[in-house]
């Protein structure tokens, strides 16, 4: 199997399997009578494969660490980084709108400027900040008192998230290649915490990067979103720098050639 088909079959794979978790787990919690709708169903499962398929890149990048190059990695989960963006930018909310507004809820309450695509974001950020409440507050039934600093942390986060998708696929790609010489279940193991413990610790810094814009109106909501980047950067760069030494003690235990 060629390269790119091998990285999008892991990709797709591990997604869909996450997906279906949180699907079951949304089901099965659901309490009857509690606001959960099936019908929410659909435009959330848009809204998880969006996500996960940022975090499933690593497994892509894992699949195809001994037979490309790290450039590879990094190219193929660029339309993963497109496919992310488009489900969580613009179809789950799309979907969100319509489904919401077939069972008779006052949609144009919460979305005064249509589905909150990035344009419907903008157009509601303009009118906070030509016509500010007397008091800012993050209730979402009163769309025109949300801080702009949050609005625009929700249209910058939706795009770091994408491209997360791109680094992932490279930490698979160099974790492959590190843990390549460990035994089997040594080797499963380690590849299991270097992807877990990389997909938790972004997605717990961009919630950190949130939460700490909502924390004061006047923090930048484009801190918020990109700086959580910087911590997978810096794995990254810890991972290519383990890469670089593996490969030079390989290179140096190597029989000389004829």
């Amino acid at each position: 199997m060629r390269n790119g088909p091998r990285f999008f079959l892991a990709t797709g794979i591990w997604a869909a399997a996450l997906v279906v978790i949180a699907a079951a787990h949304q089901v099965a919690t659901a309490a009857p009578g509690g606001g959960w709708h099936v019908t929410n169903l659909g435009y959330q499962t848009l809204a998880w494969f969006g996500l996960v398929l940022t975090f499933a890149a690593f497994a892509g990048g894992l699949s195809i660490s001994r037979v490309s190059s790290i450039w590879s990695a990094g190219k193929l989960a660029v339309p993963i980084t497109v496919i992310a963006y488009v489900l969580l930018a613009y179809a789950a909310p799309i979907a969100r709108y319509r489904v919401q507004s077939s069972r008779g809820v006052d949609v144009s309450t919460r979305d005064p400027f249509g589905p909150a695509t990035p344009s419907a974001l903008r157009a509601l950020r303009d009118q906070v900040e030509a016509d500010p409440p007397l008091e800012f507050n993050y209730r979402f039934d009163r769309p025109f008192e949300l801080p702009p600093s949050w609005l625009t942390y929700l249209l910058h986060s939706v795009a770091a998230m994408s491209i997360f998708a791109i680094l992932a696929a490279v930490m698979g790609h160099l974790a492959g290649f590190l843990t390549s010489g460990l035994s089997p279940p040594a080797r499963r193991n380690a590849r299991w915490a270097i992807g877990l413990l990389s997909a938790v610790a972004f997605f717990l810094a961009e919630a950190a990067g949130g939460e700490w814009v909502r924390l004061d109106p006047l923090h930048s909501g484009i801190l918020g979103a990109w700086v959580p980047l910087l911590l997978p950067l810096a794995e990254l760069a810890i991972l290519a720098r383990l890469t670089q030494m593996r490969r030079r003690r390989l290179h140096a235990s190597a029989p000389p050639s004829v």
